[in-house]
This record gives C-alpha cells, sequence and structure tokens, in this order.
C-alpha cells in the first residue's frame, strides 16, 4: 500500500506543473488567436486554425519594425501624451505599460533580496523594489520593499525606513520560490 501511494504521489509532484504550464500557456495562445482572428473578421481566412496567431505575430513584428523609427516613435510619443492626459485611462495604461515591460524583461521589478527586521526579533524576506521616494515626497529614509506571501502568489508592499533591512546573497528568483513554497524549497 505504502508502495502505491510513493507512486502515486510521485506521478502528482512530476505531472502537475507539466500539465498546469501547458493548460496556461494554451489559454494564454487560444486568446491571442481569438484576438487576431477578431481582428481578420469575416475573411475567408478567419475559420483557418492559428490564423489569429499568426495575426498577431504578424502584428506585433510590422509594430516592431515601425518602432525602429524616430517618426512613428515620435507620433506614439504624441499619442501616449493623449491617452495620458484622459484620467480615466491614465492609471489603467501606466500599469499595463510597466507589466508588460517587466513581464518581457525590459525592466526589473525587484533591485535585490533583504530581510526585514520586525520588531519583535522576527525576520521577514523581502524584495527591494523602490530606494528613491523623493518624487512622491516621502522621507529619503523611506523604501518600498515587497513581502511575498507564503503558499499563494501575492504581497504586502510596506514603506520601511533602510535602517531595518539587512542584505541577502539571494537571487529574486530564488526568494521567490522559498516564499511561495512555503519555505519547502531552498535549492537553487
Amino acid at each position: 500500500m505504502k508502495r502505491a501511494w510513493k507512486i502515486l504521489q510521485d506521478g502528482i509532484l512530476i505531472l502537475t506543473p507539466f500539465v498546469l504550464t501547458i493548460y496556461v500557456g494554451l489559454f494564454i495562445l487560444e486568446f491571442i488567436n481569438k484576438v487576431g482572428k477578431d481582428l481578420l473578421g469575416l475573411t475567408r481566412w478567419g475559420d483557418m486554425r492559428g490564423a489569429g496567431l499568426l495575426v498577431m505575430l504578424g502584428l506585433i513584428v510590422v509594430v516592431g519594425l515601425l518602432w525602429q523609427s524616430q517618426k512613428v516613435r515620435h507620433a506614439l510619443g504624441i499619442l501616449e501624451q493623449k491617452m495620458m492626459s484622459i484620467r480615466s485611462l491614465n492609471s489603467f495604461y501606466r500599469i499595463v505599460k510597466e507589466l508588460t515591460r517587466t513581464a518581457i524583461g525590459r525592466k526589473q521589478p525587484f533591485s535585490r533580496v533583504v530581510l526585514v527586521n520586525r520588531p519583535n526579533g522576527e525576520k521577514q524576506l523581502g524584495l527591494l523594489t523602490t530606494e528613491d521616494l523623493t518624487a512622491l515626497e516621502l522621507p529619503e529614509s523611506l523604501v518600498t520593499v515587497f513581502l511575498p506571501l507564503g503558499m499563494q502568489l501575492g504581497g504586502h508592499l510596506v514603506l520601511i525606513p533602510k535602517e531595518l533591512l539587512e542584505p541577502v546573497d539571494m537571487t529574486v528568483e530564488a526568494a521567490l520560490r522559498f516564499c511561495f513554497t512555503g519555505g519547502v524549497s531552498i535549492k537553487e
């Protein structure tokens, strides 16, 4: 009975990450394909499997090529300024832009891993996000630290004095993995 239970556990541990990763990947591809098919409209290509994905890939490549032109950059800069002047779009657009830059690796959301020293002697693993908050008219002694929650994707963003932080020699990926697994995953 113990051997059967171990085989079942091994199967779950090996299969679950693969299945979830593939499922999420296919979900994202299907969403992109649907948006692309919607752009195609009622053309004869609209029913072809993967046509929407090809349209979106083509659109991304064309926009990327156009972005190389200084005139296009200038025109899109003007369009962006106009969008930013509309209050209801401003916040949403900025959030989407920052998340996109972070997702494709153009911007690192966390600069380094730190330990936050709590008044009761406890320490909490955190990720330094911003060291200079003067643009928000906050004291220079404060920094922002993201404190990931264990066993779930989420956390708290805190403003904390620099002197309560200790640097940790750990990669951001290792720190996130450590937190999201509840401290179980400690290998690189």
